[in-house]
């Protein structure tokens, strides 16, 4: 299904990923209060717990404690019937801490657009491209590189995005709202011991299982083709 990752970022960023494999990881909350910008990356949403809209919402019953002045406390219950239009909710202790991003190469979609990736991904400040053609061994190095720093649990695959208008249950941090899956994105998700601060983790040099990196707008100068047994 995929031809391989590719990431977005300013030259600098690209050139530093290609010649030692730098990873820079944020933190969940860094996407959940950057300002929804250009390329889309601000979530306010970013790892929920659970989200409930629309017909999905059928049946959901929320009751809402309130305490009063004299200490009474009164109990309203929230449905759809109600008023209640959309109910989101955080809890729990999370198993991820820090988060490095990539969008895939959609085999079907490269042939039916002949485009890499949805230009609208590329914003001023992130218009350098690296393409991470050998996925396996891009996964193998991370693995080693955790295991290296100490870090983990981790996990990597493609976001699942549901559609945000009629959606009922669970999220975590491998769901997105349909609103982004122009993004195509596939994660990594880790446990860092520090919790609070972005970090860094050291690939090695990319080359051989990477593009050095280019000018994003260069990939739409000419059509992509993908033959049927490539």
């Amino acid at each position: 299904m995929y031809a391989g990752l590719i990431k977005l970022g300013q030259k600098e960023h690209m050139q530093d990923l290609y010649r030692r494999g730098h990873l820079y990881l944020n933190t969940f909350d860094f996407f959940r209060q950057l300002e929804i910008g250009a390329d889309g990356r601000g979530d306010p949403d970013e790892y929920i717990s659970e989200y409930y809209c629309g017909p999905a919402m059928a049946g959901l019953k929320i009751g809402l404690k309130i305490q009063k002045v004299d200490k009474t406390v009164q109990t309203l219950e929230l449905t759809p019937e109600t008023g209640l239009a959309e109910f989101k909710t955080d809890y729990g202790q999370k198993t991820y801490s820090h988060l490095f991003c990539a969008s895939l190469m959609v085999v079907e979609d490269i042939r039916k657009t002949g485009q890499l990736i949805v230009p609208c991904n590329i914003a001023a400040n992130k218009d350098w491209m690296i393409i991470i053609y050998d996925v396996r061994e891009f996964l193998n190095r991370i693995k080693t590189a955790c295991e290296d720093a100490g870090w983990g649990p981790i996990e990597a695959r493609p976001v699942e995005y549901f559609d945000a208008s009629n959606y009922g249950g669970t999220v975590g941090c491998f769901k997105k709202s349909n609103v982004y899956k122009h993004q195509v994105e596939w994660r990594l998700a880790v446990s860092c011991p520090n919790t609070t601060e972005a970090q860094s983790l050291f690939l090695g040099s990319l080359e051989g299982i990477a593009t050095e990196p280019f000018l994003a707008i260069d990939a739409f100068k000419e059509p992509v083709i993908i033959g049927e047994n490539q």
